[in-house]
């Protein structure tokens, strides 16, 4: 048996019973799981840190781990992991520009816009939206076609919209 194909084995069934668990409802358990998953990434990024795949699944991992605690409203640890997403994704377009890796920026900045403001960091929120507006941009030049576009303009938007508000700002809600 070769090692690298068990730890590719062992990621996919950790992200299948992650993806199972959320099914059942057991979000809790999937961001455990996700995390178990995170951490072979992060061996492997370790070992490969110039591997683009690697550092792709890295960033895919991260995301995760931050979509989960999101859902489960640990906002800190949601911003922090959409953070590193991020950070691991700008790095993958200075390297090697995708349309896919413009839709990961788009998504990735309007989930911490409003992981920021729902932290309570209102301040930081707004410092994000030039960058978040810029993705959304990018996201749509590079993407005009994407069959998964429209969705998620949509639900980048929404997360922006209720950062806006919630802190009060209607107008401007309205407005986007």
């Amino acid at each position: 048996p070769n090692p690298a194909d068990n730890e590719r084995n062992i990621i996919a069934a950790l992200s299948w019973l992650a993806g199972i668990e959320s099914e059942l409802n057991n979000k809790e358990r999937a961001l455990e799981i996700t995390k178990e998953q995170l951490a072979f990434f992060r061996r492997r990024i370790e070992a490969r840190p110039d591997d683009p795949m690697v550092l792709e699944d890295l960033g895919t991992s991260v995301a995760g781990v931050a979509a989960y605690a999101r859902v489960l409203g640990r906002w800190e640890e949601a911003r922090d992991s959409y953070r590193e997403a991020l950070d691991i994704h700008r790095r993958i377009a200075a390297e090697t520009p995708t349309p896919s890796t413009a839709i990961d920026l788009l998504n990735f900045s309007h989930a911490l816009v409003e992981c920021e403001a729902a932290a309570g960091d209102v301040a930081a929120a707004d410092a994000l939206l030039p960058d978040a507006d810029r993705y959304m941009a990018d996201a749509i030049v590079q993407n005009p076609d994407h069959p998964a576009m429209p969705r998620r303009l949509a639900t980048g938007t929404a997360g922006v919209v209720r950062m806006l508000s919630r802190t009060g700002r209607n107008e401007e809600a309205s407005a986007r």
